[in-house]
């Protein structure tokens, strides 16, 4: 099933109940992250979450672009955070689409680089992601800190 809607939720903007209980719903402890960041208001005026449904309304994936992420690092931000994509509709190409549509978010920003905080090996490297260091996040687990720049 194909995308139907594009969501950016920031600061300012309603945050619909349904989205947010969707995403809290999720069997990933990135969900409810996001959705207390949310619902919190602790986000920065830059910071914007990109949700993909169906014509439906069903969560098809999310993906964050925030100033802060998981780790206390010196680097400025933005990050590209809690790329998720529901299993049953992985393989058709939405993690590229969400990681495209964070890089414009960060682009129309007027932000020249972006980073991400994963356990992942490969999948970020596959859109030009270059690995900077092993890192620590705020909960004690070994993560790796990949930079992309978006400047040609």
């Amino acid at each position: 099933m194909a995308v139907s809607h594009i969501s950016f939720l920031t600061k300012d903007t309603d945050k619909p109940t349904d989205l947010i209980a969707a995403i809290g719903a999720i069997d990933w402890g990135g969900g409810q992250f996001l959705v207390k960041r949310l619902l919190s208001g602790n986000l920065d005026q830059n910071d914007v979450v990109i949700v993909l449904t169906t014509s439906n309304g069903d969560l098809m994936g999310f993906v964050a672009l925030l100033k802060h992420d998981i780790a206390d690092l010196s680097y400025e931000g933005p990050y590209l955070s809690t790329l998720y994509v529901v299993p049953s509709y992985r393989s058709q190409g939405l993690s590229r689409q969400l990681i495209t549509l964070v890089e414009e978010a960060a682009q129309v920003r007027d932000y020249y680089e972006i980073y991400t905080i994963t356990r992942h090996q490969g999948l970020y490297e596959k859109y030009g992601f270059t690995f900077l260091e092993d890192i620590k996040d705020q909960f004690g687990r070994d993560m790796r800190l990949l930079r992309k720049s978006l400047v040609d």
